[in-house]
């Protein structure tokens, strides 16, 4: 399951649970007024989702906060920068932090964190720059053999 259904999933789970165990006799009408507000916090909550995978898969093409907030009000909604860090962070809070961020761009980082460890002599800045280029230039390949 990706992350975004994930977080869906989790989201309504726990919006429904605290309605269910309210002592309210209202619990329908408080389960609709939730559901309104779902509905309406769709394209940020969505947007917030692909902020992270952006997040996890790029290394300078991110989807910005200043970003996702335009295209918020290309379609007609309206939320400040901090409402959409909040968004952010409530997906990851809603998944308990865990979203997968294997890419190689994670192994290569690991792997030069290690040589810095160990290898003080290596220019390790400009090796990264080289090993982004050549990530770049193996998803640029990859994406136009399909």
């Amino acid at each position: 399951m990706t992350a975004d259904v994930r977080f869906m999933y989790e989201h309504v789970k726990q919006l429904y649970s605290n309605v269910k165990v309210r002592d309210s006799s209202c619990k329908r009408k408080d389960w609709e007024e939730i559901l309104d507000k779902l509905r309406h916090q769709v394209p940020l909550r969505a947007l917030s989702c692909l902020q992270l995978a952006s997040k996890m898969s790029s290394h300078y093409n991110i989807l910005t906060p200043r970003k996702i907030r335009t295209l918020l009000k290309d379609v007609g909604h309206d939320y400040s920068l901090a409402g959409i860090l909040n968004s952010e962070l409530r997906v990851l809070k809603t998944l308990d932090y865990r979203i997968c961020c294997n890419t190689p761009l994670l192994h290569v980082d690991t792997l030069l964190a290690m040589l810095d460890r160990f290898v003080a002599s290596l220019k390790l800045d400009e090796l990264r720059r080289v090993s982004i280029k050549l990530l770049d230039a193996a998803y640029t390949w990859q994406c136009q053999s399909r």
